[in-house]
């Protein structure tokens, strides 16, 4: 008999705490190497959400953005709150949101922070209408956004307008903000594998300012974490500008045998070669290890069956599972002003994600038994790519413009090598999984017999040049009329075979905003495509077409009052040309039949009621359905891991907001309707609705916060993959925070 949860080792945690604190020294020797120049001057006022990592608390310039790579079109300021008033993911430019004909949610440091959020699905929660998904085990990072698949190693994620391939749950330390651009986003894109939209991270860059973060968290579950922001001029100027985020975790689960190490570190050096040019250079290193959950299965296996039966904490593999990923990136961009109206701006990104796993992944339900697959892979995906860009202002004869011109061109390399067990087994008795018979965790069974290796790969070269124009019809009408021509050479290899395939694509994409309340009230209509290449061939032996989808959103955009804002929209996607397999065909073979749609709204109340009280408020319904299928049983049937109807709410009130201390609460409620899991919509998971909350308390340089994650201890499931492949929610769970800034 052994003991489930089995307890960590303190010399992590211990190395951790040693790390941060060699943080600190460094830090407090830098701050006091130059003297008085260091001292610090008093905190500001802080608004409502302004007592978290905000580094303009500890600005030692007049202007901390000045020269540097900010100080561009390209950038949006970091923002105090939940409100972002401007954007770049939709336009690649800053554009206030009341001009962008389209939806662009943005989730912020601050909201980032008083929510306490530690994981990418966390900090995605109050999104309307993206929900997670589980179809890696949660290696990765992978949801629905309006109905449509964001999966790992794909197009949709980007990072800094780069394409982020990662296998990796991504790290949140050094996130600015993230931009959840919804719909076909092709036409600055190119190649999206959903007409979704486009999930794109925006990094913290080194600013004119010295300060440093430290946060030390702990929590249930044995969470240790340990997190630093660090920002000074280097080399005695403040021509030489670095910054520094690094994460330390180690924690456990409430799942058994699931356990977390990870270690981040991310730097960021920016030189300010005059006053119109800056080069700034940007690295990431992630190392993670954890094992595949692939969670619960339905008992007894039928429709009519309970995707919660088993105790939340059983886990279906064996404690010997793991993976190792080592994710890293390298980054640069040469921003120059050529004159007040024209600026351009010139970047290369190299991110490689390695993954390296040994588990037993779940198959089947059998009476008691749960059948089980033992697998071993080793997977490697890489991105390198240039991208090129130029905008600038034209005062035609009839209309302003606002012109964008760029070029994108780059590799993405897949190179996967896996086995197998030979035959499904090794089953675990669900009643009793720890001490089956023949599979016994206590015993650690030996890897069985494994198939011969299965080698899988794939390079694409991609070129692409884009044209984009902001018009200005009118002072209260604009128009955003956009291409993109893409070219793509792909050369995919499956166990020796290897087929190549080419295509040319234009993608278009217009847009109509109206402003009758110039910067308060707007309206807009849109319509954008998309394209995802598909590889081999149909039935006859042609090859596949790349699959097509199409967007359309309409939609109101309001400032209700200084620094809130109010968004509601109406979309309707459709994505044609979907590959689907031949039943019963020798070889096997495929067809491109498929036609999906997905139609609903969304409404966001997002920024500050008063100084002392933030709120987002997301709500959306989406429904998303098959509407051709060779099989004439499918048509109708709804997109799983799409529930019908979602929502949540966050919202934070300090009770005391003195210049020297802040005290204050947060509340919140996230809330799901039930959705299917399977292709037939046989599986369902139930709805369900769960509340948080937050204590806050700041004084000085010290910054406190309790979270407390499902305060009702609700039991829930938040994905699902077929009936065999549930994950649980966290019942009640607490995170408390210590931070200091120096």
């Amino acid at each position: 008999m052994i003991v489930p949860k089995m307890k960590r080792p303190n010399l992590r945690k211990l190395r951790a705490w040693i790390g941060a604190g060699l943080a600190c020294g460094v830090l407090a020797w830098s701050g006091t190497a130059r003297g008085d120049e260091l001292s610090q001057p008093p905190a500001p006022e802080p608004t409502a959400v302004a007592v978290n990592n905000d580094t303009s608390d500890f600005v030692l310039f007049d202007d901390p953005f000045a020269n540097t790579s900010y100080d561009s079109p390209f950038a949006s300021l970091p923002v105090q709150g939940y409100a972002a008033p401007s954007t770049t993911t939709p336009t690649r430019f800053d554009l206030p949101i009341l001009q962008f004909p389209g939806v662009v949610n943005t989730v912020t440091q601050d909201l980032i922070w008083d929510r306490s959020s530690i994981t990418f699905d966390q900090a995605l929660q109050t999104v309307p209408n993206v929900v997670p998904r589980n179809g890696t085990g949660g290696r990765s990072d992978e949801y629905n956004i309006r109905g449509f698949n964001v999966g790992f190693a794909g197009s949709d994620f980007r990072k800094d307008g780069f394409r982020d391939s990662s296998w990796v749950r991504r790290e949140v330390q050094n996130i600015e903000r993230i931009e959840v651009l919804k719909g076909p986003a092709s036409a600055l894109y190119g190649s999206a594998s959903q007409p979704a939209g486009v999930i794109n991270v925006i990094t913290k860059k080194a600013i004119n300012a010295r300060f440093a973060d430290v946060d030390f968290m702990v929590g249930s579950d044995n969470l240790f974490r340990t997190v630093g922001d660090l920002n000074t001029p280097l080399l005695g100027n403040e021509n030489v500008l670095g910054r520094l985020n690094y994460a330390v975790q180690d924690s456990g689960s409430f799942r058994d045998f699931v356990n977390v190490d990870r270690q981040f570190i991310a730097p960021s050096l920016t030189f300010v070669l005059d006053d119109q040019t800056t080069l700034t250079f940007q690295g990431e290193y992630l190392h993670d290890t954890r094992p595949t959950d692939r969670g619960l299965v339905f008992l007894p296996n039928t429709p009519v069956g309970n995707p919660l039966a088993l105790p939340i904490n059983t886990f279906l593999g064996q404690p010997t599972d793991g993976n190792e990923y080592n994710d890293g990136q390298f980054n640069l961009f040469l921003n120059h002003w050529v004159n007040d109206n024209w600026f351009w701006r010139m970047g290369y990104v190299s991110n490689w994600s390695g993954e390296h796993r040994s588990n037993y992944d779940t198959r089947g339900v059998v009476g008691n038994n749960v059948t089980r697959q033992y697998v071993q892979q080793q997977s490697i995906a890489q991105d390198h790519y240039a991208i090129a860009d130029i905008t600038g202002e034209v005062d035609g004869p009839l209309f302003k413009h606002r012109v964008l011109v760029g070029t994108e061109l780059g590799t993405t390399v897949n190179d996967v090598s896996s086995r197998n067990s030979v035959v499904t087994g090794f089953p675990l008795n669900v009643n009793d999984p720890y001490n089956t018979p023949g599979a016994n965790y206590s015993l650690y069974p030996a890897v069985p017999a494994l198939a011969a290796p299965l080698t899988s790969g794939s390079e694409v070269d991609q070129y692409g040049v884009y044209f984009q124009d902001l018009i200005e019809l009118t002072s209260t009408v604009k128009a955003l009329v956009g291409v993109r021509g893409n070219a793509y050479d792909s050369k995919n290899f499956s166990n020796g075979n290897r087929t190549d395939q080419s295509w040319q694509i234009l993608t278009p994409r217009y847009g109509l905003v109206y402003e009758p309340l110039p910067e308060q009230l707007s309206f807009y209509a849109a319509y954008s495509e998309t394209f995802n290449p598909v590889q081999g061939n149909d039935i006859n032996g042609d090859p596949l077409v790349p699959e097509s989808g199409f967007g359309f959103d309409v939609g109101t955009k309001m400032q209700v009052i200084d620094q809130l804002w109010l968004t509601v929209g109406y979309f309707d996607i459709e994505r044609t040309n979907v590959v689907q397999a031949i039943p019963l065909s020798v070889p096997p073979a495929s067809t491109q039949i498929g036609l999906v749609r997905s139609t609903g709204f969304e409404v966001e109340l997002f920024g500050q009621i008063t100084e002392r009280w933030s709120i987002i408020n997301g709500y959306g319904m989406t429904d998303a359905r098959i509407e051709n299928d060779r099989v004439a049983a499918n048509i109708g049937k709804q997109l799983t891991n799409t529930p019908n109807w979602q929502g949540s709410l966050w919202t934070r009130y300090n009770f005391i907001q003195e210049s020297n201390r802040v005290v204050g609460a947060g509340f919140g409620m996230l809330y799901t309707d039930s959705w299917f899991i399977s292709a037939d919509n046989n599986y369902s998971l139930p709805g369900y609705t769960r509340f948080d909350m937050a204590l806050y308390y700041d004084v000085g340089r010290w910054r406190s916060m309790l979270f407390i994650e499902n305060l009702t201890d609700q039991r829930y499931a938040v994905s699902g993959n077929n009936s065999t492949s549930i994950t649980p929610g966290a019942p009640i769970t607490l995170r408390g925070t210590v931070g200091v800034s120096f």
